[in-house]
């Protein structure tokens, strides 16, 4: 009976140190955005011209006031992401969907940030729906951090493909590109929480905390999914997931053991 105490007393201590952890950092977080928030828009003012015409010099000096506001931002972000994004059970809402409807809007939100960089985006959809049970928003942000890394490591004239595909059990999305590629010695870190990984000399901007891909396998993996990752240094990397097509029903017997929370209402 003794043990049984000390073992619920620590594990107590070990929630409320989470909790404590969660709030710090959600804290510290909203304390950093607000003024970044005013940065941010008041040197977008002035490159507008708000507060009068400014020099070639000038303009350039905001613009690196806002490109570094917008990565620390980013940065933030990624940050409250993680707090939430690697608890011990993701709270999904499953909801049964075209898996097409969400990689088409993923593809429609990144087609400026993709032209901007002279990056072509295809997709590549079967005609007929690809239907699974899974969390909207949370495949959204699992092919927006796929878009996201690709983008990233693709230079200019290069592409990014979205494929969508299914077999009797899966559902299938897959992100290639035509950019760096992953040396053979880091594809088995990629996904570590933190590991960034060697990048490309020429590459500076590449920003970020190097979570992105661990938000992605954790997500993944709550819909009973995997994702894999194929690459050839300078020829590109094809990440691939796959979720299952009925994983309402088997997320619902992985959470009577303490997995996935799953709400199927």
């Amino acid at each position: 009976m003794l043990g049984a105490v000390a073992v619920l007393r620590d594990i107590t201590e070990l929630k409320q140190l989470d909790q404590l952890r969660t709030d710090f950092i959600m804290s510290i977080s909203h304390d950093i955005r607000s003024p970044l928030t005013a940065i941010k828009g008041f040197a977008a003012s002035l490159l507008r011209g708000s507060f009068g015409e400014l020099d070639k010099q000038q303009s350039h000096a905001v613009e690196v006031i806002l490109q570094q506001s917008e990565r620390l931002m980013e940065m933030v972000e990624q940050l409250t992401c993680a707090t939430h994004a690697f608890p011990s059970r993701v709270a999904l809402q499953l909801e049964r969907i075209d898996i097409r409807e969400v990689v088409d809007e993923c593809a429609t939100a990144y087609k400026g940030i993709s032209t901007s960089r002279g990056i072509a985006l295809h997709t590549d959809m079967p005609s007929e729906p690809v239907l699974a049970d899974v969390d909207r928003n949370a495949l959204s942000r699992i092919i927006a951090n796929l878009l996201d890394n690709a983008i990233k490591y693709t230079p200019s004239q290069g592409s990014v493909t979205l494929r969508v595909r299914s077999n009797p059990n899966f559902a299938i999305v897959e992100v290639s590109d035509t950019g760096i590629g992953i040396p053979p010695e880091h594809l088995g870190k990629i996904f570590a929480p933190f590991y960034r990984g060697a990048h490309h000399p020429e590459d500076s901007e590449v920003r970020g905390l190097g979570l992105g891909l661990s938000i992605t396998k954790n997500l993944v993996e709550a819909h009973g999914g995997t994702i894999d990752v194929e690459s050839k240094l300078g020829h590109g990397t094809t990440f691939r997931i796959m979720l299952p097509h009925h994983g309402r029903e088997r997320l619902e017997s992985v959470d009577e053991g303490g997995g996935s929370s799953v709400n199927t209402n």
